[in-house]
């Protein structure tokens, strides 16, 4: 869709981070090291991270949007406590029978 530069709020990713048991640091404790820590990529990139690893956005400090397209998969297992039902029931029946069993814990109540 567009670049990725550190100017228009480039996704940033702490290597090595998606088995550590220390706590996040917050912004004010986070070393600079982190801080920089970002993913610079042209249009068209495909990023392809475990969910585990630290993360976030950056800042976008230009005058251009910078949209973002994210999927993720994980076992049928795996739950995140914080996980909200997105997709309504009437999107959900629109899906083919394979995309519904995929999607059957997202849907709304």
């Amino acid at each position: 869709m567009v670049d990725f530069k550190v100017g228009n709020g480039a996704t940033r990713f702490i290597p090595a981070t998606q088995r550590s048991h220390h706590p996040i640091p917050s912004l004010k404790e986070e070393p600079q090291w982190m801080k920089t820590s970002t993913i610079a990529a042209p249009a068209g990139s495909v990023i392809i991270r475990d969910v585990r690893c630290w993360h976030g956005g950056t800042a976008n400090k230009s005058t251009e949007i910078r949209p973002m397209l994210d999927v993720l998969y994980w076992a049928p297992w795996f739950r995140l406590p914080h996980l909200r039902q997105h997709l309504t029931r009437k999107g959900y029946k629109t899906f083919s029978a394979r995309a519904q069993e995929l999607c059957r814990f997202i849907v709304k109540s």
